[in-house]
Parts: C-alpha cells; structure tokens; sequence
C-alpha cells in the first residue's frame, strides 16, 4: 500500500510544488492597499465653546483632505478641507463641536490618493469659565441642630456642564458665630470641593460660596434651630416669606469714579422688608446716566433664595448725582434704587483744580497702558505697517516688532508720533510700542533710561502672495452642445473672496463647497457654436488677486443630440485638427517613468514641434508637465517619488504652438531608489499600463491559505511515505 501512495505522490510532485509556488506568489506580498501618508497635523488648545484651527501640512499637492475628529466621549466627526500646491491646508473647528472639555484627537488622510489615516495628535479643550448658574452649593440638611456639623457640597461648573478643577474657594457665613473648615484646598476632577459648618445659635445663617479664580459667588440659605421641632423651623421660615413689594439696592459707594467697575446687590423684599425667598422673577436696570453701563436682564433662580450679587457690573460716565433703579420685568410698579454722586478721578471733596484749563505737569506720567492709533491687529495685504500713537512731547516712542527693537521715534510737540516699518516678508508679526525717557550717551547714542508706559500687543499677518490655482475641471467636459448644463469645480486655497470664470465676457460666480479649497458652480454657456477661451480670476480675502488667462476652453456644437460642431477656425485655429496621441505605455526606473505613444499627424500646412507630456497624482488632477525636444515618440520623467502611483497623458504642439487633444491617461509607478532588480540591475522595469493592468491586485482569502497548507501537506507527505516505502524495500 504504500508503494502505491509513493508511486502516485512520486508522479505528481512536479504539480504539488507548483501549486505550493502559485499559491505563494499569489499571496499578496506587494499589494496595494492603503498607501501611506506623511500628512503633519498640529492644533491648538482652546476653551469650551471655542473654536480652534487644525493646521495639515506635508499632504499631497491640491488632494482633497478627510479630518476625523475623535471626542473625549469617544464620539467622531469628520471634517473635509483640500491642500493647496504646497501640501499645506488649514480648517476651523467650530465651536459648536468643542463643547466638551477634554482630550480631542485628530488624524487625516489623503482623499483624492486614499491614503491611511496620519498618526494621531491631541489637543486640549479646558473648561469655559464658570457658570454661576450651573454651579451649586448642595447641603447634607437643610435644616439642623445649633451645634450639628452639616456638609455642603460645592460643584463648579461652566455653562456647557464642564465640571471645572483646581479652583480655590471660599465658603463663609453672614454670622460670624458659624464655624466653616474644609480638609481640602481646591475642587477635584469633578469640579466638587467639601466644607462643614457648625452653627452655634438658631436662626438662618446665608452660605455663601466664592470662587478665588473667577471672583464669582453663589449662595445658599441654611436653618439652625435650638432643638429637632419641625415647628420651630417652619416659623422661622414664615418670617421669611411674602409677596414681593420692592427690591433692596446695596453695595453702592455714595462717592464713585468716572469709570470705575461698581458691585450692586439686590434683595427681593416683601412690605415688611424681610426677603422673598422663592422669588423667580426678571430684573432690568436703568440709569439716570443715559452713557452707564448696566448688566443684561437677569432671571431669578430658586437657589438665589431672593438675593442675587452682581459683581462689577456697573459703571458711571457722567459726572453729577446718579441713581440706579432696578425693575420687575413683569410688574413695573416693583422696583427699588440706589444713588451715588458720580465724579472725576478726584475727589468731589477737592475740586481746587480747574478741568477745563491748559494746567500742563512736566512730571505727569501715565500708569495705564495706551491705545495705539495704528495698527490695530488683523491681516493686511500691504508690506509696510504704519505705527502711530501719542504720547507726551518730549518722550520717545521705542517700537518692538516680534520683541526686537525696530525704531525710535520722538514725540512731537502736538503729543502724538508715526513711523513706518516697510519691505516687510509674508508672515506674522507682534507690535508695542514703550513710551520711554531717553538720552543720549558719550558715544552718540540714544539710550531709554526709563520705561513710562507700554500698549498693548497688536498682532499683524502680512499676506501678499496672490491666490493659486491648484485644477479647473468641467462637467460633463469641455465640448458641449448649444444650451446643454455645465458646471465648474475649481480647487484653490480656503477662504477665497471671489472665484470668477469668464467665458464670452459674461463673468460665472463659484461658491465653495462643504470641501474647504473646493469651489463649485453651474456656468452660463454661449448660445452660439464656437471655442471660447475661458479666464479665471481669484481674489483671496486681503485683496490679492491672481489672474490666469485663457486657462482653458469651452467647445460648443450646435448639433441637439450633442454631437459637437467644428470648431470656427477663426477663434482657435488647428487647435482640433491636432487628434490625441494613442498607445501610451510605461516603462519604471528608480524614481523615473518612461512614456512612450504612437506619432500624431500634422494638418496641412504645419509640422508636430513637440510633445507635452502632463502627470498628476489622478486622472482629473495632472497638475505637473514637461516638453520633449522635439517630435520624437517617448520621454523620461525623472525626480519622481518612488513606489507612488502617478497619471500621464500627453498632447501634441504644433509649429503654430497649437495643443492638440489631450490622450487618455495611463498609470505608471516608479521604483524605490532601493529597488533592485535581480535579473537586469541596470534596466528599469517595465509596467503594464492601465489597459492590461486591474488598479488593484486580487485580495488574498481563505483558499490561498488552504491551497499552501494543502502544498505544504502534500510535500510532507510524499517526503514521510517515501521513507516508508524504503522501509518496506528492505
């Protein structure tokens, strides 16, 4: 028996290793999936609420870009931007999407080349500020015992829900007999921070809660009584409640300064002027002051207990005696005021100086900071900024630009001074300005010898380059029948302005699309038969504008089935007679590509000069070209990236330097620098082209994996039975 299995394993060895090599070459060692990507992403931190901007760097030139975003809930979304000729790109995430404070992370990945995702980077969104409504101050009782320890609870919280960290905070009681401590310093990852009170008499005592690092405060209202009786508590609370009659005011200074920031509390009270706890009413503020400044309407909530702080919400602008009067929105006959005597920066008690007199001071030195005239922060076009401001006659103005000394400018006699900074790159740039004493040392030089007031930093973008653009694409193409749809897809740099395409004089508006840098629009084609050179012109938000001339052109035929009509010789002459190269093929090199095509005929009249030979990352996207020498059939293009795919299509120019029709785009992929091949080192490999070669090879499965077990069992077995059947011989 095992002769037999021998002599049957023994006649089909040659099949069984030749399946065990099919099957390995089969596997898909160098099938391409996924390419990789060496997209950069970096991003800034931001707050709740906030927007922030991704910047991509390092993708391919004008590919559509996919951004997914992940939540720290674990959450994603996806947002779309497209590169410009330099790989570079950058998209706000708005802040409608960054409500959640926590880690975000962000990858990206080339959509137009679908390449893998980039590798992950995270930026950090820190919870808004707080939220004097979310916050809360939750008591273990509301009611307790003179001498019984309670635990309030305090929660930060911001507007979104955030708990906020790391906050100091005090808590206090408007009875100095109650005791408050706290075994901790700030509030925890949930934003809660513990406290205990002892009250040591009956009564109501009013909690209140600030926060050191916002200076707000919230409060609450907890019962002491001398023993456990429920009665008791409810009279004490009695004593509290009525119907609102009036507001109380309080807080105001009876002297106030001319802008300066004021607190008011305000206490809803019944006729008996004791506080209407439950009120939950809407306040507004007016003034005698028709310049001052008041807070928005504020509405009442259950845990104000009737009383609400509004800390520095108030100021004055006009000298005299000034009231404030708060209003029940609901019932205007509810209301309360509050008077102050408004006056300058001295005191109303010494008014020896005379305001309205030329009183000079050569001493005067302003503390504050100063506001220059110009620039104010923003982005120009220009490359010269104008700095100019004023300042006391005499001084001088020292100029910074990014934290260097730029210039030194003295003030002149009308106080004020102006100087220029030009020939300045494309790029970001801070500016202050120090008004300074100056001297002059024993060299000649002028020296500051004392800094008297600074302004503050104004950032200025320069942005002088025009617009690029990146690809103009038409839909359904570019030979069209008489009142047949076209539309136009542009990709270009984000933000643009204005996009506009000229076709026959009439102007065609683009719009961007929900793709960042891609902008799209339907066009308004010329009712007779013709070729029309079509004109685009971008226009980026600072004004700069770049201008491509007949960039392409719009063939219209007049036949109604869409069959397209000669062109008229006089618009475009032997443009169309020019017909497309055929038989492209490739051949790969290490970073290189051979393109090889079948000769076109001239027109009469006319020879072929050259050929243009135009690739690109895809089939729409052949951004980049390079001219032969002469007419001559084939072309190498070196300086390629290794192992990346690429699209080639070539047309023929004529003596007339007409273009003829463009060929139909084959793909080719040059080698890796370290690509070697085995059996001729020194010759490129040659690559089908896309007539005979699928885009993508067979995925490997299940029955690649049987068939190389099955060879491999096979193999084994030929090799165990072999050895038996000597065994038997002998």
């Amino acid at each position: 028996m095992a002769n037999i299995v021998f002599n049957f394993l023994h006649k089909t060895r040659y099949l069984l290793v030749a399946a065990l090599v099919s099957a390995l070459l089969s596997t898909p060692f160098s099938t391409e999936a996924e390419s990789t990507t060496n997209i950069k992403l970096t991003a800034s931190n931001t707050i709740a609420g906030e927007s922030t901007e991704i910047f991509i760097s390092n993708a391919e030139p004008y590919n559509e870009i996919l951004i997914e975003i992940t939540k720290p809930d674990g959450n994603k979304f996806n947002l779309n931007t497209a590169s410009n000729a330099s790989g570079i790109s950058n998209i706000q995430i708005d802040s409608k999407d960054l409500t959640k404070a926590g880690s975000y992370l962000a990858t990206a990945k080339n959509l137009t080349k679908n390449s893998a995702y980039s590798k992950y980077i995270s930026f950090q969104v820190s919870a808004a500020e707080l939220s004097e409504e979310n916050s809360s101050i939750k008591l273990s009782k509301n009611t307790a015992n003179s001498g019984e320890k309670i635990q309030a609870t305090v929660k930060l919280e911001d507007s979104f829900g955030n708990p906020i960290s790391g906050h100091q905070l005090i808590l206090s009681s408007d009875r100095e007999t109650d005791k408050i401590s706290s075994p901790e310093k700030t509030t925890n990852a949930n934003g809660i921070i513990n406290f205990y009170i002892i009250g040591s008499e009956k009564g109501i005592a009013k909690i209140i809660a600030k926060d050191i690092d916002s200076n707000k405060n919230f409060n609450t209202k907890l019962a002491f009584t001398s023993g456990n009786s429920l009665e008791r508590t409810k009279i004490i609370f009695a004593e509290e409640s009525g119907s609102i009659a009036s507001f109380n005011l309080s807080g105001l200074d009876a002297e106030s300064k001319v802008g300066d920031k004021q607190s008011i509390t305000v206490t809803a009270v019944d006729e008996a002027g004791l506080t209407v706890t439950d009120y939950t009413g809407t306040v507004h503020f007016s003034s005698t002051d028709a310049n001052a400044t008041m807070p928005s309407d504020y509405t009442f909530i259950a845990s104000d207990l009737g009383q609400h702080n509004f800390d520095l919400g108030f100021n004055f602008v006009t000298p005299d005696t000034q009231s404030i009067t708060a209003t029940d929105e609901a019932q205007s006959t509810i209301k309360g005021s509050i008077s102050t005597v408004v006056v300058t920066s001295t005191s109303s008690l010494d008014q020896s100086i005379d305001y309205q007199s030329t009183y000079e001071t050569t001493d005067y030195e302003r503390e504050d900071k100063f506001t220059l005239i110009s620039p104010a922060s923003g982005s120009i076009s220009d490359d010269t900024i104008d700095v100019s401001g004023s300042g006391d006659y005499g001084k001088t103005a020292v100029i910074y630009l990014n934290d260097e000394e730029a210039a030194m400018v003295e003030i002149t006699k009308d106080n004020s001074f102006e100087y220029s900074l030009e020939d300045l790159e494309d790029g970001t740039y801070e500016i202050y300005v120090d008004i300074a004493q100056t001297t002059v040392n024993d060299e000649g030089e002028v020296e500051v010898t004392s800094k008297i007031e600074s302004s503050e930093v104004e950032t200025i973008v320069i942005d002088t380059t025009a617009p690029e653009l990146g690809s103009l694409t038409f839909s359904p193409g570019t030979s069209v029948s008489i009142g047949e749809e076209v539309s136009a897809t542009v990709i270009s740099e984000n933000g643009l302005k204005n996009i506009t395409l000229e076709i026959n004089g009439v102007l065609n508006a683009l719009k961007e699309s929900t793709t960042a840098g891609k902008y799209e629009g339907d066009l308004l084609i010329p009712s007779a038969e013709g070729t029309y050179p079509v004109n685009v012109v971008l226009e980026d938000q600072l004004g700069n504008e770049a201008d491509y001339r007949a960039k392409d052109t719009i063939i219209v035929g007049a036949s109604a089935t869409g069959t397209v009509a000669e062109p008229i010789v006089e618009t475009v002459a032997k443009v169309e007679t020019l017909d497309a190269p055929t038989g492209l093929s490739s051949a790969s090199g290490r970073e290189e590509v051979t393109i090889s095509w079948e000769p076109v005929t001239a027109p009469t009249g006319t020879t072929i000069s050259f050929y243009r030979v135009y690739y690109g990352p895809s089939k729409t996207e052949l951004f980049a070209s390079s001219d032969t020498l002469d007419a001559s059939t084939s072309w190498l293009l070196t300086g390629l990236n290794g192992g990346e795919k690429y699209y080639f299509a070539v047309v023929a120019v004529d003596s007339d330097d007409n273009e003829g029709e463009q060929s139909d785009p084959i793909v080719g992929t040059p080698l890796k620098k370290s690509t070697e091949s085995a059996l001729k080192p020194s010759a490129p490999e040659p690559e089908l082209t896309t007539a005979t070669l699928p885009e993508s090879s067979p995925e490997t499965g299940p029955a690649t994996n049987i068939l190389i077990a099955l060879s491999l069992m096979g193999s084994l077995g030929y090799l165990g039975v072999r050895k038996l059947a000597k065994q038997e011989t002998f």
